[in-house]
């Protein structure tokens, strides 16, 4: 999954270098974890960055991409209350993490865009597993690039049962 961050960070910095003539495009990412170990939701953003940057000086191009992240260990719905309050007063961060159960709230208030016409073209978004799109797909539209796969598989003992 690595890579499809490194990706979606490629196509966001592309967007904005066209648009801001800049050569350093600053991204920012908002990240939650309810635990320090989550804290990787926020640093291989910064990692994946500093790829892309080598990446970009080896091809000769004329721009690099930081990224700022900030990491909260505060409940969701704190978060969630901050990143609506960012979307209305148009202050929202370039990157969020989200649940796919947000995303069709945020399409439908005008907070985010479809990606599908940047995600075609990255051919690499093409290794992701496709029926992970199925979670940020709103009205058949991809309004997002899936971070990773989750197990939470349950255990118990069938003799205490």
């Amino acid at each position: 999954m690595r890579k499809a961050i490194r990706l979606a960070i490629v196509a966001a910095a592309s967007v904005l270098s066209l648009a801001l003539g800049q050569q350093v495009i600053t991204l920012q990412a908002w990240t939650i974890g309810p635990e320090d170990a989550s804290r990787t939701r926020a640093t291989n953003l910064v990692a994946a960055a500093e790829e892309l940057n080598r990446a970009l000086e080896a091809q000769g191009a004329a721009y690099r991409v930081r990224v700022e992240t900030s990491f909260e260990t505060t409940s969701w719905d704190n978060y969630h209350r901050r990143l609506l309050l960012a979307f209305q007063s148009g202050q929202a961060p370039d990157i969020v993490q989200t649940t796919h159960v947000d995303i069709g709230a945020y399409a439908e208030g005008g907070y985010i865009v479809p990606l599908d016409e940047y995600l075609r073209r990255y051919p690499s978004f093409a290794e992701v597993i496709p029926e992970l799109w199925k979670a940020v797909t709103y009205r058949g539209k991809r309004y997002g690039v899936p971070q990773d796969t989750e197990a939470r598989p349950l255990y118990f003992n069938k003799r205490l049962s």
